[in-house]
């Protein structure tokens, strides 16, 4: 009990749900817990009405201890197997020697919901996943068994049991079953969500880059010439810059495309810090960056894009061992009245290929 008490404050305390993994263990961790309670608040009852159900408690209580080890251990096939086995096992003696008013068949429903939760994490293969389904139907032939059995059958080893205390273990179990039942739903929630936000991040986002990609810097473009077009004031501040990493190609050439990789990671991070002056920063594709203001004068925007050109000059690039000269050319384009997302992009490829051609490593507007 020592060890379960002080795992419970260390997991209350630290209170680790940051992944989802975290929070599995959390559900997990938890659940044992109850279960191990009400294991040990039935003891006194099972002693008095059936000597075997406390010694098959008794063995559930102590390989509880075991299963928080599993837990620990992220070992969650052997963790779920052994607790599936348990609960089998102990519902049906319990079933059949108390009887189906008590309750215990609820943990059949809870088993539904638990056994198949961990190979989620997994990413299992699909024929893994439906090799389960037989675990699913004999837990249902169970379910009609027991109360089969119970209901239309006089076993010999069954037990009378008072109406309160009947109720009461109905009322406990139906009560700890529907609370395991949700913590698992809120599990299974929590899946949900980071999925959607996976597919909402692989939607929106370069994956090398981190930065926004082609279709949300479209998606931008659009939007924005929505609300300034008409409106002089806003239109003046309509700003995109197109940068590309010059001689890119020698790059993946000469030190691999691993090498090639580093710089686009290492220059991302000098983009992203754009975003505090209201840019909005993405990869166009390839080694080809936009950037997008709609609230800074020209000459600020050029300034500020032209320390960034200075800064890639000077930024010593090194992978494994081997300096990458690396430096790169802006061209700017302003929003002209009547522009599509189109034009806008044109206008400052254009500058950017005078960038290029007047030498490289320049903003040109």
């Amino acid at each position: 009990m020592f060890y379960v008490t002080r795992r419970t404050i260390e997991y209350r305390k630290s209170r680790k749900c940051n992944t989802l993994e975290d929070k599995l263990n959390f559900v997990l961790f938890e659940s044992d817990t109850v279960l191990l309670m009400i294991g040990v608040l039935f003891l006194y009852h099972f002693f008095k009405y059936s000597k075997l159900l406390f010694i098959l408690d008794s063995i559930g209580n102590i390989l509880s201890i075991f299963y928080y080890k599993l837990i620990d251990d992220k070992k969650y096939h052997l963790y779920t197997t052994f607790a599936l086995i348990q609960v089998i096992v102990f519902t049906s003696f319990a079933t059949l020697i108390l009887g189906w008013r008590t309750g215990f068949y609820y943990y059949i429903f809870l088993s539904f919901v638990a056994f198949f939760l961990p190979f989620y994490l997994k990413d299992e293969e699909v024929e893994k996943q439906i090799s389960r389904i037989p675990i699913g139907v004999l837990l249902i032939i169970l379910f009609f068994a027991l109360y089969y059995l119970t209901n239309n059958v006089n076993l010999s080893f069954s037990v009378s049991v008072p109406r309160g205390v009947e109720d009461a273990f109905c009322y406990i179990n139906f009560t700890v079953n529907a609370i395991l039942i949700i913590a698992f739903a809120y599990f299974y929630s929590s899946l949900i969500i980071l999925e959607k936000k996976e597919l909402s991040s692989r939607a929106d986002y370069d994956e090398l880059t981190e930065l926004y990609n082609r279709y949300v810097l479209n998606k931008n473009l659009e939007a924005n010439i929505k609300l300034v077009d008409g409106k002089a004031k806003d239109a003046e501040n309509f700003l995109v810059a197109m940068l590309d990493i010059d001689f890119f190609k020698k790059i993946n050439d000469t030190y691999g495309h691993n090498a090639g990789d580093y710089v686009l990671k290492i220059l991302a991070k000098k983009f992203k810090k754009f975003v505090k002056y209201g840019m909005l920063v993405g990869r166009w594709g390839g080694e080809e960056f936009l950037f997008m203001s709609t609230s800074m004068e020209k000459d600020v925007f050029e300034e500020k894009l032209n320390d960034l050109r200075k800064e890639v000059e000077k930024t010593n690039f090194k992978y494994n061992g081997k300096k990458i000269k690396v430096t790169v050319s802006i061209g700017i384009g302003k929003y002209i009245s009547g522009m599509d997302p189109t034009d806008l992009v044109k206008a400052a490829d254009d500058n950017l290929y005078k960038a290029k051609e007047c030498g490289r490593n320049r903003v040109v507007s």
